[in-house]
């Protein structure tokens, strides 16, 4: 009875990438020691000194003590020879190939990194912004506006006259919030981002022109009033930092990925960063409601321009998508934004 083992594949030698097609001739699966045959001649003996692991189909590689590589797809050659010597690689395919125990091991894995995206990143964003120096504040701030104008943002169409009223206005929130970061205020028009408004780490603030062509006076205002307390409350700072732990675990999972993917991650981390968290959202309408009380102003305006926001963006087909909160949301659904507003004013003394 035959027993040699024989493995068919390409050898390497020693201190060469050139591969000639061979075959490991080895007298019988307990031994390390064999012969590798190519080209109707035979090698020097050769010893075996390491067998890579099983993954799936790939090739494996056969490491020999001399500095040369044997390379063979023959997976069932090599896990009869490990098999036989007690090695630790056949025991790494047979986890592998235990396919329930893959399947939890990957659903414990996608709700590790959910948990951490929607509880882990935030926690240590808003500790983060806590300790940002404002200048670094600036710098960001800088950076997310550059990127916003590079992709979404073309000059304003507005005129100038309506672009001072909204100002005036603005400088008077600003004052009634108390706050000392560097208020900005920019008009742009938004193109495919429509009527929108966004906050920016250190005080810039830009609304579309969409926006203003949307709502009243007083309902952009009203607008203005909620950018205000996202700046107050530092939430765009810690969306930033939210947008960084997403790129981070991006990178850890998919390893690098490149120029154009860091291209595209930069600015959807931008975009994450925009979309404040239900809870930012909440706090910010609160204040936004408060503020726009204290200049003399119409709290119940921050109502109605959402509705009028929603009713744009998401048209008859998505309403009731936009109304109710998914437990993975970012913005609560209109109708818990609507509830929680009407709370917010009916607490106003």
């Amino acid at each position: 009875m035959d027993e040699r083992v024989i493995i068919e594949g390409n050898w390497l030698a020693r201190g060469t990438s050139l591969a000639h097609s061979a075959r490991l001739v080895l007298a019988h699966a307990n031994v390390t020691a064999g012969i590798v045959e190519f080209d109707d001649a035979a090698s020097e003996p050769v010893e075996i000194e390491a067998v890579s692991d099983r993954i799936g189909t790939v090739d494996r590689r056969i490491e020999m003590t001399d500095g040369s590589v044997f390379v063979t797809s023959d997976n069932a050659a090599i896990d009869r020879l490990t098999a036989a010597r007690g090695s630790l690689f056949s025991r790494v395919f047979s986890l592998e190939t235990v396919r329930p125990r893959l399947f939890v091991f990957a659903f414990a894995a996608v709700v590790m990194v959910a948990g951490l995206l929607r509880y882990g990143v935030p926690v240590l964003a808003q500790v983060a912004a806590w300790a940002t120096p404002i200048e670094v504040a600036q710098v960001m701030d800088a950076s997310a506006r550059n990127t916003l104008e590079s992709l979404f943002f073309s000059p304003s169409k507005l005129e100038e006259q309506t672009k001072g009223a909204f100002q005036a206005d603005f400088e008077r929130l600003v004052e009634a919030s108390g706050d000392e970061a560097n208020y900005t205020l920019l008009f742009r028009d938004g193109g495919r981002l429509g009527p929108n408004a966004l906050a920016l780490p250190a005080g810039t603030i830009v609304v579309t022109d969409q926006l203003v062509r949307l709502g009243t006076h007083e309902e952009v205002v009203a607008v203005l009033a909620h950018e205000v307390a996202h700046v107050m409350h530092d939430h765009s700072l810690q969306q930033l930092y939210r947008a960084f732990g997403f790129a981070a675990l991006v990178t850890l999972i998919a390893g690098d990925i490149g120029a154009a993917g860091e291209e595209i991650l930069g600015g959807g981390g931008v975009l994450v960063a925009m979309a404040a968290s239900r809870e930012m959202e909440e706090e910010a309408d609160a204040e936004g409601v408060r503020l726009v009380q204290t200049i003399g102003g119409n709290p119940t305006a921050l109502v109605t321009v959402l509705d009028k926001i929603y009713d744009a963006v998401c048209g008859d087909v998505a309403r009731d998508v936009c109304e109710e909160t998914s437990w993975w949301s970012t913005h609560p659904g209109a109708k818990e934004r609507r509830e929680a507003l009407r709370a917010a004013i009916d607490a106003l003394p």
